[in-house]
């Protein structure tokens, strides 16, 4: 190359320098600029809990314990946590009222109540909803051994069922209510229900004593028995076990006690209605067949209430070539905010009452929602 190229190549290059010298930048400084102009992308909302199971020691029936979830959003928009599902009714949660903003720190509280039922260890969790993209559902579970002050056994009856019964019948079922811990107290149980009767008789017990596989330091037996006047239909009442231990505060221990009752005026097939969606807000249909016990009589069939309100009924209609027999379809509403309402719980139980022509009864059917287990898996 001779001089008079290199001269000029020499040129350009003092006049880039010059020429950027007086815009007051360099090449490199102008692309820091430019990429400084351009927007930041918006990161969305993001959860972060940093432990989803945590240990509640020993628990009891009946006595509260509360587990605190710390939870944080990492991210740049507002955070929203809605508790969705529940593993067991005696299982809640309390979640942060107002969305989380970028960078705040809240908690999710579950709170468990252990009913009636097996001891040992157990697992309870909740469900919840996120708006974070890469998380949308989240599973807190807490873990606690029950070892209760009072036990009841059978072990596994967390409630009591007397099934199907006929009009006047007198049926018993006999729990034992023990303890482990206490070489004394005393014990009352009652009945909501003035058609059930219970009585409880203190149990004597010696070095051999067993119940089950327990060594039980003081026990009763209590018998529960329906009577004459218990009314046609499904009932629903509560027994009520207040354990007065010496030194301690009462403990009160419920139990659901369940039943029906033939009216000898019609059966209901199925003799309740259960729903089984998954989701309440998707809605659910289950027809009722209602047999006249006389058809001969041709008597009609009215629905006269339904709780909780949101359950839908038609008109009950006789079905042709089927003497005395009648239908309706009982139904959840799909996307009906009173049943999303309950969706958290897992389980919800309500009533159709029925009355036929000729008679002033009305005859409750007993409606509930209890679908499949939650899977474990999220």
């Amino acid at each position: 190359m001779n001089r008079r190229l290199r001269s000029c190549g020499l040129s350009i290059v003092l006049s880039t320098f010059v020429m950027a010298a007086c815009s007051g930048t360099t090449p490199s400084t102008a692309t820091t600029a430019k990429q400084a102009a351009r927007p930041t992308p918006t990161i969305g909302p993001r959860v972060e809990i940093k432990k989803t199971e945590l240990d509640a020691g020993e628990v009891d029936f009946s006595v509260p314990s509360e587990s605190r979830f710390p939870v944080r959003n990492t991210g740049g928009e507002p955070l929203l946590l809605t508790l969705v599902g529940k593993s067991c009714f005696c299982t809640d949660a309390v979640v942060p009222a107002e969305p989380l903003a970028p960078g705040q720190e809240g908690a999710v509280h579950v709170r468990w109540t252990p009913i009636p039922g097996k001891s040992g260890q157990q697992r309870v969790h909740v469900d919840l909803e996120t708006n974070d993209p890469t998380r949308p559902t989240v599973r807190l579970a807490v873990t606690g051994v029950v070892n209760p002050l009072i036990r009841i056994a059978p072990e596994d009856a967390s409630y009591i069922d007397f099934y199907r019964l006929e009009p006047g019948a007198v049926k018993p079922r006999e729990l034992k209510v023990f303890s482990t811990k206490l070489s004394k107290s005393d014990l009352d149980a009652k009945v909501d229900s003035p058609a059930l009767v219970v009585t409880m008789n203190k149990l004597e017990l010696d070095a051999n004593s067993r119940i089950g596989d327990a060594r039980p330091t003081c026990a009763y037996s209590v018998l529960i028995e329906t009577t004459p006047q218990l009314p046609p239909g499904s009932f629903t009442t509560d027994l009520v076990l207040t354990l007065r231990p010496p030194g301690l505060p009462p403990r009160e221990v419920r139990m659901r006690i369940y039943g029906v009752v033939a009216n000898g005026i019609f059966k209901v097939l199925p003799d309740e209605i259960e729903f089984k969606t998954p989701r309440l807000a998707d809605g659910d249909a289950r027809k009722v067949r209602v047999q006249f016990v006389d058809p001969s009589k041709k008597q009609t069939l009215k629905i006269v209430r339904v709780d909780p309100t949101f359950v839908q009924c038609d008109e009950p209609r006789l079905l042709h070539g089927a003497p005395g027999q009648w239908e309706f379809t009982a139904r959840i509403p799909a996307s009906n905010t009173e049943a999303a309402k309950l969706q958290a719980d897992g389980f919800f139980e309500g009533q159709v009452v029925l009355q036929a022509s000729g008679t002033n009864a009305q005859i409750p059917v007993r409606v509930k929602w209890n679908p499949p287990e939650p899977s474990e898996k999220h």
